[in-house]
């Protein structure tokens, strides 16, 4: 099986699964989106970049999140690859697209409900734009892979 270039050989050296990103702090190395983006949520947030448990829009703000990072950028990420290597209309792609489109519904719907992911109020103490991660987190994704 050809491999696709995806990633110089710089970036694929610089962790042994081969992804980006990747993020080096101090003594730390870590890939995985979720990972660095709560890496920096925890450890340089200062409690600012998230919305606390106990706070009212704290469900809304979890299950986003995870949503993002679980559902809505995987299917993306399926529906772009496929596109690529010419699936663009066979059954299976139809129905992950499917998911896709659903993922973004669900999307659309949530921001006419409510002016943030996680809910009215961001409660994310002392943030300068009032944005919590999860608002951000389909940024982050998206930064990290082409998907055209």
């Amino acid at each position: 099986m050809t491999s696709l270039p995806l990633a110089p050989p710089e970036l694929k050296a610089l962790h042994p699964f081969q992804v980006a990103p990747v993020l080096d702090d101090e003594s730390l190395r870590l890939a995985e989106s979720g990972a660095i983006v709560e890496n920096v949520i925890r450890v340089h947030g200062s409690g600012r970049l998230a919305v606390a448990p106990g706070a009212r829009n704290y469900v809304h703000y979890l299950y986003w999140w995870h949503f993002a990072n679980a559902s809505l950028v995987p299917a993306a990420l399926i529906d772009g690859f496929a596109g690529r290597i010419g699936r663009g209309d066979d059954p299976v792609t139809r129905s992950l697209r499917d998911r896709l489109n659903k993922a973004y519904g669900m999307v659309e719907t949530r921001l006419s409900e409510a002016r943030f992911f996680g809910g009215e109020e961001p409660d994310c103490r002392r943030h300068p734009d009032g944005l919590s991660t999860v608002d951000n987190a389909p940024l982050f994704r998206s930064a990290d892979h082409e998907l055209a």
